[in-house]
């Protein structure tokens, strides 16, 4: 798969109007290309995001 980039935008009603909040980007893979190794951790970044308010 080529170099392909995605980039996730949380924006925020504030005082000064529409601001962004957060900003995320993410490689896009085959499935071949994940391993063991990447599932566990993106397990773990989940679990530990469930307790964010």
């Amino acid at each position: 798969m080529q170099d392909q980039l995605i980039v996730l935008f949380e924006f925020e009603d504030g005082k000064d109007g529409v601001v962004i909040a957060s900003e995320k980007h993410y490689h896009l893979v085959s499935p071949e290309e994940i391993d063991e190794d990447d599932l566990t951790a993106y397990r773990k970044r989940t679990i530990d995001n469930e307790h964010l308010p």
